[in-house]
């Protein structure tokens, strides 16, 4: 669960923290208050992509970390961590000059090892993946999988 997400320097955030509690959290707000930046961060934190263009205007580093309780096989397989670690942070720093450097528990980690825990700990869902929905060549997919059917489907198209 995140419990907490921290932004420094991002693109409008001088310095902010959010604080979340068990059960469903809600970001809301008018159009421009920045909801769309504190997700933008967190997918930051987790191994998305990032620009130069994210820091804050005469900043020379942005900074984001959140703060996770999990269960202490999340870190499990991954090289360097033990599975006794039930708090996990992640922390990814983006320099004006281009450099980036990424963190769990304060550990140097590279991209893809910051990627790799990310994933295992959160899962994105836009307000728009319902669209799917609507891709006509998809229907029959769903049709199938809602009637047990899939198994029969395979046969049928072999």
């Amino acid at each position: 669960m995140l419990e907490s997400l921290t932004i420094r320097n991002y693109a409008i955030i001088d310095e902010m923290t959010a604080g979340f509690t068990d059960g469903l959290n809600v970001i809301t707000g008018e159009t421009g208050a920045g909801k769309s930046i504190v997700v933008d961060a967190l997918e930051l934190v987790l191994g998305a992509r990032a620009d130069t263009a994210m820091i804050r205007a005469g900043e020379p580093v942005l900074d984001v970390s959140a703060v996770f309780s999990c269960d202490r096989t999340v870190l499990e397989g991954i090289s360097g961590f033990t599975e006794d670690e039930s708090t996990i942070i992640l922390r990814r720093e983006v320099r004006a000059d281009g450099n980036n450097r990424c963190y769990v528990n304060d550990r140097p980690v590279t991209l893809r090892m910051l990627k790799e825990v990310g994933d295992r700990l959160v899962d994105f869902h836009g307000q728009h993946d319902h669209q799917s929905l609507l891709v006509v060549s998809e229907h029959a997919g769903y049709l199938d999988g809602y009637g047990r059917l899939t198994d029969c489907a395979e046969d049928v198209r072999r």
